[in-house]
């Protein structure tokens, strides 16, 4: 089952769990015993199917089942306002503005504005379907990069979401002030939101979008060399009576102290009434986000 899109609310269900979802559905199908509830360890997965689509929520919790199916049919009728057609192609193509509405339509798990008429008046990017592209699923500061390719491996989108994750462990009430680079250009051309008061040890402070062009993370010094290298990957000489099965390969990669967004924190003050010495540190973490490679 290929996930083209995710969203984790709570934090309580690991991201994986969710492939477990359609060998179960499958298995149960097999065995005329299929339910739109299933089961898997401590994890129900309440699902519905349109068009070519299944929508899962997942729940450890004794949850409202009415309400999350409501919900379920909810987002399918506001996606479907917004994209004409809610199918797999007008997904890969709008993941942004769904990955907005998705963070309007619920709430740490509760269910908040789901009336696409109130959505439209403050989430206005007009979404579209896409002819050609490939799939792709879905963030110290930290960067998740999208990149969709042609069939002539040619990038056709690239987007980046990242988020700025603080953890604290300072005795008393202090004031935190954090200072970021380029605020007007983000305030014009990201997407971000912030939290404005927290009472935990580790939270997320502000996410974001940005629309901006990644360049490749490949540069050649003057005065140096440029080295090639190859790879050969053997295969065994089997041939398997579907041809057209050539999954692809999936890339993942973690390059630290680098952000393809270009967001540097400036200054991290730390302000306690008391004077007491501490040291703030900040890391940058740049992660991939859906990196396939396709094989003719």
């Amino acid at each position: 089952m290929l996930v083209l899109i995710c969203r984790n609310y709570r934090g309580d269900v690991d991201m994986s769990e969710v492939e477990h979802f359609m060998p179960i559905l499958m298995e149960k199908e097999e065995e005329g015993m299929l339910s739109p509830i299933l089961a898997h360890g401590g994890v129900r997965f309440m699902w519905i199917k349109h068009n070519n689509l299944y929508l899962v929520a997942t729940s450890k919790k004794n949850a409202c089942v009415s309400l999350v199916f409501s919900f379920l049919y909810k987002v399918v009728q506001v996606f479907s306002e917004y994209f004409k057609e809610l199918e797999e192609e007008s997904i890969r193509d709008n993941f942004v503005i769904i990955y907005e509405l998705l963070d309007e339509l619920m709430d740490f798990g509760y269910p908040q504005t789901t009336d696409s008429k109130i959505l439209q008046e403050y989430i206005t990017q007009e979404g579209h379907k896409l002819e050609t592209g490939a799939p792709r699923p879905p963030a110290t500061v930290t960067n998740a990069v999208f990149l969709e390719v042609s069939a002539n491996g040619n990038v056709l989108r690239s987007e980046i979401v990242g988020s700025i994750k603080m953890r604290v462990f300072l005795s008393g009430m202090p004031e935190l002030r954090l200072g970021l680079n380029d605020k007007v250009l983000f305030d014009n051309t990201g997407r971000g939101k912030s939290k404005s008061c927290v009472r935990l040890s580790q939270f997320e402070l502000m996410s974001y979008r940005l629309n901006t062009h990644v360049k490749p993370l490949i540069w050649i010094e003057s005065g140096g060399k440029e080295y090639l290298m190859r790879a050969h990957f053997g295969l065994p000489s089997v041939e398997a009576e579907d041809k057209e099965g050539k999954p692809p390969i999936s890339v993942k990669f973690e390059i630290p102290y680098f952000t393809t967004s270009g967001i540097q924190v400036r200054y991290l003050k730390i302000i306690e009434k008391s004077g007491y010495q501490a040291l703030p540190w900040v890391r940058y973490i740049t992660q991939n986000g859906d990196y396939q490679l396709r094989t003719q």
